[in-house]
């Protein structure tokens, strides 16, 4: 008997279209601002960013243990209330203590890494970590229930507050960096706040079940998660230390002043690919859930999404390589034009990054976090020691990065390349029916 094709809902076929809607209208706000702020900011307060950015994302990547990864995956909602209630108790308490950390080491922060302001607004740290650990379950939630105009709502308020804020507090002239600092947070409290339904909290954001006991609770979410805080989040830890742990190093070398420019084509490369990035990842999220709870293959979404997300990159990618300097020149003011060159080197990387991440979810789905846990830890490795070495022997801040740019080039290739292989084993070593999910 012929076995049915299988077809995604037209609920799930749309949810990609809901998120990126409400990311345009929110993430793209903040590439829109951009010339406005560089007006009301300098180059060390942008510099400022990039410090409070990548300390609060290695925090953020590591307090709520990673329990809200698996929120989508259980076919219990018990079992997925478990996992939020885990999260949000793991976030609180974490969050305090990186509090207490951040206070009691805020001079040696201030010294370490060339940034004077964190000695008073040490604080920003704990406070941008726990508004992303509740933007992260808030998200999951969302995604279990496949409210994808939520997700957009959600996007949509986060931009718009970030930037409003920005905006308030350069015109007022408030606190230096503050204003830009401090968006973060700001951005992602509004973002959850906003969209939350009032009678309806993040924890019932799932089906309503029984209650559970804490100690219960605890006990059915760890034997079948306990790899979520015992691997995937070392494994989250180091994917983020990879991303953000160079900048840091580069901050420490070069200064604020130096790294403001990096910072702003960050922030202009970053939220575009995050904008489609981010929608398309909790769209795939979302889908493989599906998938995998119906037994269906896997490797044909991830192949369609891949060279979905490869063509829309090309036309960008030139562009920036071809007129970086100039565009930057323009849009942001003549003293800006070292970002648009930076903007050049970097444009390979964010391309490479855009096609890959959406579909690197996948191993934590379907198990194979040791995966992930070993590419993260050898680009840490391979990417911090490149750059502290160029950094330390005196090299250009442009040398450094295009060492950066490189390295982290090569192992996006390297994680794709693995992503193929771990998702072709997983559809090849059990019967596949999709019948009874058509």
């Amino acid at each position: 008997m012929p076995k049915a094709k299988f077809r995604l809902p037209t609920r799930l076929r749309s949810g990609v279209a809901l998120i990126l809607a409400g990311s345009i209208a929110g993430q793209g706000i903040i590439v829109l601002s951009s010339p406005l702020l560089t007006r009301l900011y300098d180059a060390a307060d942008f510099g400022s960013l990039a410090v409070i950015t990548s300390l609060s994302a290695i925090g953020g990547a590591v307090v709520t243990l990673n329990w809200e990864r698996a929120v989508v995956v259980p076919r219990s909602p018990g079992i997925a209330r478990s996992l939020v209630w885990l999260a949000l108790a793991s976030a609180v308490v974490l969050s305090s203590v990186l509090a207490l950390v951040a206070w009691l080491s805020r001079d040696w922060l201030a010294t370490t890494f060339s940034a004077p302001f964190l000695t008073r607004d040490w604080w920003l740290i704990p406070v941008t970590v726990m508004a992303i650990a509740l933007f992260k379950i808030y998200s999951s939630t969302l995604t279990r229930r496949q409210a994808y105009g939520r997700l957009g709502i959600r996007n949509a308020m986060q931009g718009w507050a970030q930037v409003a804020f920005n905006i308030l507090m350069g015109l007022a002239s408030v606190g230096g960096s503050l204003g830009l600092t401090l968006g973060t947070a700001v951005g992602r409290i509004f973002a959850v706040g906003g969209a939350v339904r009032v009678r309806k909290p993040v924890t019932e954001l799932v089906p309503r079940t029984k209650p559970i006991p804490p100690g219960r609770m605890f006990a059915v979410a760890s034997a079948r998660f306990r790899r979520l805080p015992l691997v995937s989040t070392w494994s989250s830890l180091l994917n983020v230390v990879g991303l953000q742990a160079p900048i840091l190093v580069l901050t420490a070398a070069y200064g604020l002043y130096e790294i403001g420019f990096v910072a702003l084509t960050m922030r202009v490369l970053a939220a575009p690919v995050g904008i489609i990035a981010d929608a398309t990842a909790q769209y795939v999220e979302g889908s493989l859930g599906v998938l995998i709870r119906g037994r269906a293959r896997i490797g044909p979404l991830l192949n369609r999404t891949e060279f979905f997300l490869a063509l829309i990159v090309v036309l960008p990618l030139i562009a920036i390589i071809v007129g970086g300097p100039s565009i930057f020149s323009i849009v942001f003011g003549d003293e800006w034009r070292t970002a648009g060159q930076y903007a050049r080197i970097f444009a390979l990387t964010y391309a490479l990054q855009l096609v890959v991440v959406p579909v690197s979810r996948v191993l934590l789905l379907i198990d194979r976090t040791k995966v992930q846990l070993a590419w993260d830890l050898s680009r840490s490795i391979i990417v911090i020691g490149a750059v502290a070495m160029v950094s330390s022997l005196g090299a250009s801040l442009t040398t450094a990065i295009v060492v950066l740019a490189s390295v982290q080039s090569i192992m996006y290739v390297a994680l794709l390349v693995l992503i193929r292989i771990t998702v072709a084993n997983h559809d090849g070593r059990g019967e596949i029916d999709v019948s009874s999910v058509s």
